[in-house]
């Protein structure tokens, strides 16, 4: 009787074990980078995505008060002399409010108590970047007061839009930061937009982008998470160098100032005045024009690289 033939099993070879470990670390290196580009587009869609609800925000919360813009900044002395006060959603005053004591951090001065209510109170949603899953039944504002003032993701042009407002008691008078600037021709001129109508180039006027707040240093690499700036300035304020983009993409800061951040890829999220949301490279932000709707050409200089005294 024939025997059945016996097959004998075989491992396999170190050249072949070399040749799979060769072949996973190639797709390894492949598609790692792949996913994390992936994750990072996910990352930046969803910022654009809350910039885009802070524009409509901030479209909305004009044409509720006449075409005026949102103020770009209320300090104590305005909201004091006009008595104005924001409340939490469980009606406790926000500080300043009720004393305007000078002890209180002026929380309520920033843009976002003002576009909150437009946004559904959802302040969890400007904190995207943190990567916390916030509890809204359990996460109460008034707990993280100062980081929805401070910190939120974008800032806001209000230098130039809107206007920093004060009260000048011993004037008697309410004064907007640069609405009284002097040119380089020596004339005098209001410099801050009060109202939609007068930005003529809304598709190209920064009102948000995503900000942070920097010290005089040269910044190399910016951590995605790093906090947020409530406010958004040129890189030339009045006449005071802020900030610059050297040649190798380092950001040069000249005072402490809030500067453009690239989150994710970069490129920093903007919101122009006419609606839309983009990224633009950093770079296109050294244009003066960006930021200022009334800058003019003067002497030859381009409106370009306007600046003014304060």
């Amino acid at each position: 009787m024939k025997q059945p033939t016996v097959h004998k099993r075989r491992g396999f070879s170190l050249t072949e074990i070399v040749v799979v470990i060769a072949i996973i670390g190639v797709l390894v290196a492949i598609l790692v980078p792949s996913v994390f580009s992936i994750k990072m587009k996910a990352k930046k869609t969803k910022e654009l995505n809350v910039l885009k609800q802070v524009m409509n925000a901030w479209a909305t919360y004009s044409s509720d008060h006449q075409n005026k813009l949102l103020p770009g900044y209320l300090d104590v002395s305005y909201q004091e002399h006009y008595e104005l006060a924001w409340a939490f959603p469980d009606e406790t005053l926000i500080p300043p409010a009720p004393s305007y004591d000078s002890d209180y951090l002026n929380v309520v001065g920033p843009w976002t108590w003002r576009l909150l209510p437009y946004l559904d109170d959802h302040w969890q949603a400007l904190f995207f970047y943190k990567g916390i899953d916030w509890d809204p039944m359990t996460e109460q504002v008034n707990a993280h007061a100062y980081d929805v003032a401070m910190t939120p993701a974008f800032g806001y042009n209000g230098m130039y839009l809107g206007g920093w407002k004060m009260y000048i008691e011993d004037q008697n008078r309410t004064r907007t930061l640069y609405a009284r600037a002097k040119l380089e021709n020596d004339e005098v001129m209001n410099v801050v937009t009060q109202s939609l109508a007068q930005i003529h180039s809304p598709s190209n006027t920064v009102a948000f982008a995503s900000t942070f707040l920097a010290e005089e240093r040269t910044y190399i690499d910016i951590p995605d998470d790093m906090d947020g700036g409530f406010m958004a300035i040129p890189s030339m304020l009045a006449k005071s160098k802020r900030w610059s983009v050297l040649p190798d993409g380092k950001i040069n800061v000249f005072a402490e100032t809030y500067v453009p951040l690239g989150r994710y890829n970069g490129m920093p999220a903007i919101g122009f005045a006419d609606g839309h949301v983009s990224n633009v490279p950093i770079q296109s932000l050294l244009n003066q024009k960006m930021w200022i709707p009334k800058a003019i050409e003067i002497n030859g200089v381009p409106a370009e690289s306007f600046t003014h005294s304060p």
